[in-house]
């Protein structure tokens, strides 16, 4: 998007997503409610902006990038070492003045949260005879690793547990 806007002060990604904490008072509890549990939904970040050089190239390139179908990487450099996946919403309030635009975008960032870009490697070692690997996690929501096993030979069989749950694959036997 920098080759078409520039982000205009008074913009922060620094917004926080839409808690929703669950109640219910049907429980037969004689005052208050019971606390069920609490949905963290979507972000929306409303970004203003300003639009210099050819006008309408820049208006119809900018059109033609926030023509989306599904949440794309979205980037500041504030904070370049996290993305979010994000959908243009709404209509693109714009205003022309002569040489000159400015506008707004909302952003709706489905999941709520930035992710980082950094990648932590986390080497393994044998704790009992098993492969095992620590991890920490530091962030503010789940994180999901992902897996990338290189074997130094033929092996007939991989086996992952972690508190999310367990994947297998191969022959127990090899």
């Amino acid at each position: 998007l920098n080759q078409y806007i520039d982000v205009m002060q008074g913009f922060t990604p620094f917004v926080g997503a839409d808690w929703t904490p669950e109640l219910s008072s049907d429980s037969g509890i004689a005052r208050g409610s019971v606390f069920q549990y609490t949905a963290y939904k979507e972000k929306v970040m409303h970004m203003p902006f300003r639009m210099k050089g050819n006008i309408e190239d820049n208006y119809d390139a900018l059109q033609k990038t926030l023509n989306v179908s599904e949440p794309k990487a979205l980037i500041f450099g504030n904070i370049p070492n996290k993305v979010f996946y994000a959908i243009p919403s709404g209509a693109l309030d714009f205003e022309e003045i002569v040489f000159l635009g400015k506008g707004e975008i909302n952003w709706i960032i489905p999941d709520g949260v930035a992710h980082s870009v950094d990648i932590v490697q986390v080497k393994a070692a044998a704790e009992n005879g098993i492969l095992t690997a620590h991890v920490d996690n530091d962030s503010s929501a789940a994180v999901y690793p992902v897996y990338r096993i290189k074997h130094t030979s033929e092996n007939g069989y991989v086996g992952i547990v972690h508190q999310g749950g367990a994947f297998e694959m191969g022959n127990r036997d090899e």
